[in-house]
């Protein structure tokens, strides 16, 4: 993911010793051309995405405790140039989609792929509305309404920001994992995987690393927390953030079950560092294009900005809540390394 790929680099503050820079993810200054497409996931298997993760989440797909926390909400950004050439983007209700604004998204193409889902456009007659962090600067989140509705309750969001270990699960349409990178990205250094080149609806778990505000990261824009992505899960697909999955959404397991709790703003990267003890841009320590064991997800609180966004939608009424009783015992169960 070098800065011509992405547009915009980021540092984070108070990092111990450290190679890592944060890169946004640009979706509009990407330069994928593919039509198909994600969320990169690590799980048991070779090979490209596993297709149970390409489908919506249930139980029936084998993995304990997981339903579906909102597939059908969330779909592929566009700025009107062809169906997916923005990021990610979330139907929140009320004719209203929540997105990044950096992917300067106008519309969204809900269902399961781009091919057989629904465009809709936005109501030029309804301005834009920029959320804004609590000094009252510009979040990096932008919501806009569209002429029709999706037919969609609202979503339920977060009132608390999560705790540490807090189960979430991530749905984006970013590019996808490579086939056939079980094998090291840089032998003996980097486990992790190659992006492919297309883009896929694609949903996985991670666990709730910690928080960071908008000062602790140059631009980033966003009051947050963050996940990590390695390989210590057992039997679930473990998600890392990719290449236009800006915008996407990161579900989080309450007590009332699933609620939407972030967006998909920005992923870490690992570079060398410079003279001056910082990371030195020029000199990755990774591949290009790829997702590797200890890369981040940096994701936008809405606890946050709960209140902004729902003056917008209604709220959802209790039994639009997804999840149940079986879920809350996996709240904040971390994952335990591969026997």
């Amino acid at each position: 993911m070098e800065s011509e790929n992405i547009g915009m680099h980021m540092f984070i503050g108070q990092r111990k010793q450290n190679r890592f820079a944060f890169v946004i993810l640009c979706a509009a200054m990407g330069w994928f051309v593919s039509t198909a497409g994600a969320v990169v996931i690590h799980d048991s298997s070779s090979g490209p995405t596993p297709a149970s993760s390409t489908v919506r989440p249930s139980a029936d797909l084998g993995f304990e405790g997981v339903t579906d926390p909102g597939w059908d909400h969330v779909g592929w950004g566009s700025n009107g140039t062809n169906a997916s050439s923005a990021g990610s983007a979330i139907y929140v209700g009320n004719r209203w989609v929540l997105t990044a604004a950096h992917t300067n998204g106008n519309r969204i193409t809900l269902g399961d792929s781009v091919e057989s889902g629904t465009t809709y456009v936005r109501d030029g007659s309804t301005p834009l509305v920029r959320l804004k962090n609590p000094d009252q600067s510009n979040a990096d989140l932008v919501m806009f309404r569209l002429t029709e509705d999706p037919g969609l309750a609202a979503l339920p969001i977060i009132d608390a920001t999560p705790d540490v270990d807090d189960l979430a699960i991530l749905i984006g349409t970013g590019v996808d994992r490579d086939g056939g990178l079980q094998q090291p990205v840089t032998p003996g250094t980097r486990d992790g995987y190659a992006w492919s080149s297309t883009r896929a609806k694609v949903w996985g778990v991670n666990n709730v690393q910690g928080v960071f505000g908008d000062s602790d990261v140059e631009d980033l824009q966003v009051e947050g927390f963050k996940t990590e992505f390695n390989s210590n899960n057992v039997g679930m697909p473990e998600a890392q953030a990719a290449d236009k999955d800006s915008g996407g959404a990161v579900f989080v397991l309450t007590d009332d079950g699933w609620k939407l709790g972030g967006v998909m703003i920005g992923v870490s990267r690992f570079f060398l560092l410079g003279n001056d003890g910082k990371p030195d841009l020029n000199q990755p320590d990774q591949p290009g294009r790829t997702s590797v064991f200890g890369n981040q997800t940096l994701s936008a609180d809405l606890s946050v900005y709960r209140i902004q966004i729902e003056a917008l939608i209604p709220e959802p009424a209790t039994a639009t809540i997804l999840g149940g009783l079986s879920l809350v015992m996996l709240r904040r169960r971390r994952h335990q390394p591969l026997s």
